[in-house]
């Protein structure tokens, strides 16, 4: 006789589900109910399982936080970082519910607000290269582009391997004007990288063309549109031409920026 199995997460749907029957004003089994929707993908079930946990112990902060995350998936940004203060609030030394909070003002793009969030994190748990790496990215995007450096230098110094890491690190110094050194960080990047990323691409080839590596960085914006076809080949066409402008405004429009503004605007689906 051939035994059939359950997949484990809806056996812990079902218990969890039992449990809750069994004992409504539980509020750590409707919690765990909640998780079990959660792996099953059931968004709004998790969403009102969370609920009803908070409902019944408004200091329970693991629910706080899962309905955070839950509403992250349910595209509710606000409703998320609500959940992710409250986090904060019942368990203050929780780094996950600060890098959270911070993840999502990113998002709703308020960086600044983000970035008291994300450093507050980083305290917490000096050693996660992801929140120095976001901790970077929020530096970036508020224009503080050494600190941004030496955030992202960090996450390596914790994560040597971390990919998007080194990418993010080679944008920091090409935003710094210093581009023959980003070409390499680049190329670095691109070298660890086998899946490849269009945008990064998009980036060394950029920062190819401000070091003067003219030819080289339209042979790479050549390569980068060969391989995408119809609405992603336009998409990223987009992309490069901001990058252009960018580029201009710092350095001048000269003949390769031309040459490279030329192939760029020439590129169709």
């Amino acid at each position: 006789m051939i035994a059939l199995h359950a997949p484990e997460a809806a056996v812990r749907r079902e218990a969890a589900g039992r449990a809750t029957t069994a004992d409504p004003d539980s509020a750590l089994g409707h919690l765990l109910h909640g998780v079990a929707l959660s792996e099953a993908r059931e968004h709004p079930g998790a969403r009102d399982a969370f609920c009803r946990a908070i409902e019944r112990d408004a200091s329970l902060a693991a629910a706080h936080f899962e309905l955070g995350k839950t509403m992250i998936v349910l595209d509710d940004l606000e409703a998320a970082l609500e959940s992710f203060r409250r986090t904060t609030e019942t368990l203050p030394e929780f780094a996950p519910g600060w890098a959270n909070a911070g993840a999502a003002l990113g998002e709703l793009e308020r960086p600044e607000e983000a970035l008291g969030k994300l450093e507050r994190a980083a305290d917490l748990d000096p050693l996660s290269h992801s929140l120095a790496s976001n901790l970077g990215v929020t530096l970036r995007d508020l224009g503080r582009l050494a600190e941004a450096e030496r955030a992202f230098r960090w996450a390596l110094e914790l994560a040597p391997d971390f990919v998007f890491g080194h990418y993010n690190l080679a944008n920091a110094v090409y935003l710094q004007g210093r581009h023959r050194e980003a070409v390499g960080l680049f190329e670095k990047a691109e070298a660890m990288d086998p899946s490849g990323s269009d945008r990064q691409r998009l980036l060394l080839a950029a920062a190819r063309l401000a070091a003067g590596d003219v030819e080289d960085a339209l042979r790479d914006y050549r390569a980068v549109f060969a391989s995408l076809e119809g609405q992603m080949r336009l998409d990223m066409r987009t992309v490069a031409q901001w990058d252009l402008r960018r580029l201009a405004e710092r350095t001048g429009i000269g003949p390769g920026l031309k040459q490279a503004a030329e192939l760029v605007r020439s590129v169709r689906a």
